[in-house]
């Protein structure tokens, strides 16, 4: 996820382990030629001097840094074998506040103001539609 754009999820390590540092520069690497890439995994160095830390440090170290703050399951009232005109078709929208690790991450990246603009945007969108509830 993303490392194609040199930009991986702090964490990712299925998709992380396709960067690489070729002559100064991330690059990335072909799943097939994974086996030729000396280091597990490549991080910039200025993030490894920001967060104060080594690279292999934050290799045994790193939990995953990925959050979903907001989802929607469309038609999660579907049910299989019942006729349309029966059907339930509302969709269930699901928003969970990011846990204390990822906040910590956030703070020390010095990215909270950020993040806090990010989670207020769609609060305007919070339109109860329907007989659908907010709860």
């Amino acid at each position: 996820m993303f490392s194609h754009l040199l930009c991986p999820i702090l964490g990712d390590e299925l998709y992380c382990n396709r960067l690489t540092e070729i002559g100064g520069r991330p690059a990335t690497v072909q799943p097939k030629d994974l086996h030729r890439i000396r280091q597990k995994r490549y991080f910039p160095q200025a993030l490894t001097d920001h967060l104060g830390v080594t690279a292999l440090e934050l290799q045994k170290a790193m939990p995953l840094y990925c959050h979903v703050h907001s989802t929607v399951f469309p038609r999660f009232g579907w049910m299989v074998g019942r006729p349309k005109s029966e059907q339930d078709v509302a969709d269930l929208y699901a928003n969970v506040p990011p846990p204390q690790h990822f906040l910590s991450m956030v703070e020390a990246l010095e990215m909270s103001d950020e993040l806090a603009r990010y989670l207020h945007e769609d609060e305007g969108e919070d339109k109860v539609v329907g007989g659908d509830e907010k709860f």
